[in-house]
Order: C-alpha cells, then sequence, then structure tokens
C-alpha cells in the first residue's frame, strides 16, 4: 500500500524539494496556456500564505493555498482566506 499524507506548511517553510513537487504539478497542468509557475507571484495572483499539500510517497499529488486579507464590513474589519491553487495530478484524481 502506498504511503498517502498531508501537510500544512506557510510559505516560507517550503522546502526546495516542496517547491519542485509544486512546479511539477503546475507546470503539468498550466504551462502551455500560462507559461512556467513562479511561486512568488503564480499566474498574476498573490503567492499563498498557507499551502495544504498532498502527497503520495512522497510525491506531491494535490494542492490548495490561500492567502490572508482584510475586509471592510461596514465599520469592522474582518480577516478572510483568497483560496487560489487548487489541483490535483491527473493520476491521482479519482482516488
Amino acid at each position: 500500500m502506498k504511503r498517502h499524507s498531508s501537510e500544512v506548511l506557510a510559505h516560507q517553510e517550503l522546502t526546495e524539494a516542496d517547491l519542485g513537487g509544486l512546479r511539477q504539478l503546475f507546470d503539468s497542468e498550466y504551462l502551455k496556456e500560462l507559461g512556467e509557475w513562479d511561486p512568488q507571484q503564480p499566474y498574476g495572483y498573490t503567492s499563498h500564505d498557507v499551502h495544504i499539500m498532498a502527497r503520495i510517497e512522497g510525491l506531491v499529488i494535490g494542492h490548495v493555498g490561500w492567502a490572508r486579507r482584510v475586509i471592510a464590513v461596514g465599520t469592522e474589519t474582518l480577516a478572510i482566506a483568497g483560496v487560489g491553487g487548487v489541483l490535483i495530478s491527473a493520476d491521482a484524481r479519482g482516488m
């Protein structure tokens, strides 16, 4: 049985291996349409503050990220998350 795992990492905690896995995941989906993935400015949006990565045998097979945002609601401010970068590798879809 293959070992599945997931982890939550702050952007600054990503290792070179994590970035390589994310690059492979993003580029496998978007390279032709949007060009090479840039972790500091992925596809015109701000970078993520937090990443959730799914792995099989250590390989990144899924990702969702979010960035903290603050909005005004009436006279109050509210912290929210801008979610993006939701991807599942083609090999892992349907699992």
